[in-house]
């Protein structure tokens, strides 16, 4: 049976062994006193289990599922959304019908239909509007994807609903630091890739952006007494930030927000020339296993001039 010791480790975990039930209850007919630690025995059966596969396994023969890439996964998460509120709104028109009937019936007074009549309105056209939004942004053609090229080396990539090309030359590629000062004890992802490139032709509403979303901020280990570690521990009492909205500066969804980049050389030179960064990572990033996302930006409509205040 499996115990948990009294006094925790050095780092605040508890010591947990296995020990056998029968000389506890009868000890007269077992006299096993031996007590094992519970990690000595997993790593036992991890290298059992490991002795096996290396027998019977053959990593060539066997195709692992593929991850689902973020990009996926944030498509999935629209059409969820899309899904709840999409169910959301008929059922509050399904209310506003029974509520229609409550009033006619009498059961409610005209007072009381009007003020919960107009909170279901509001609801509904409030879910109607992301509805309407998640339908726009689901109906976008698919960004293109490539892993980071070799210095010298090109991609072509091509514009949704257009049939004009691009060749996207790398300029220069390599991994950077940012020398982030101390932030209340927390640290910050702060290496990331840049890579500069030439877009031939030149577009203007063109960017580069990292399909990966990066490391989150994470809290310095805190040298604490085994005993608080350990309450700290059982009762979830370690200080926790307020959300990724609150602490995610660095590394996000559409890449660094605190990284600005700037080409420098004659005009020239710069014509058809940018830089673009990728999320920011705690380890060392390798450029090459990098995978950007080309979006182009498109008006919908031609530009308008639009006068606000009449000239006195």
């Amino acid at each position: 049976m499996e115990q948990t010791g009294r006094q925790p480790r050095a780092d605040g975990t508890q010591r947990r062994y296995v020990r056998c039930r029968m000389h506890q209850r009868a000890p007269e007919v077992c006299g096993n006193k031996t007590c094992t630690e519970m990690d000595a025995l997993e790593n036992a059966v991890l290298e059992r289990i490991r002795a096996y596969a290396a027998d019977y396994f053959d990593p060539e023969k066997v195709t692992l599922p593929e991850q689902d890439d973020p990009i996926r996964q944030r498509e999935q998460v629209r059409r969820d959304e899309l899904k709840r509120l999409k169910s959301e709104a008929d059922r509050r028109r399904k209310a506003m019908q029974e509520l229609y009937l409550d009033k006619v019936s009498g059961l409610i007074d005209i007072v009381q239909f009007s003020e919960m009549n107009q909170t279901f309105l509001e609801e509904v056209k409030k879910a109607e509007t992301r509805i309407d939004t998640l339908e726009a942004e689901l109906e976008q053609p698919p960004a293109e994807r490539f892993r980071t090229p070799a210095v010298g080396g090109s991609v072509t990539l091509h514009e949704p609903g257009n049939a004009q090309t691009y060749q996207l030359t790398a300029l220069d590629v390599r991994s950077e630091t940012l020398e982030l000062p101390d932030c209340d004890g927390w640290e910050w992802p702060n290496r990331f890739c840049m890579m500069t490139y030439r877009l031939t032709p030149a577009a203007e509403n063109f960017f580069l952006s990292d399909c990966a979303e990066g490391d989150h901020p994470r809290r310095r280990p805190r040298n604490l007494p085994p005993e608080r570690a350990a309450l700290e521990k059982k009762y979830g009492l370690e200080p926790q930030g307020e959300g990724d909205a609150a602490i995610a500066v660095i590394g996000g969804a559409d890449g660094p927000t605190a990284v600005f980049c700037t080409v420098r050389g004659s005009a020239d030179e710069a014509e058809g020339v940018a830089a673009a960064c990728s999320s920011c990572y705690f380890e060392p990033v390798e450029p090459e296993h990098i995978t950007w996302q080309a979006a182009f930006c498109r008006r919908p409509c031609a530009g308008a001039v639009v006068s606000l205040l009449a000239a006195p």
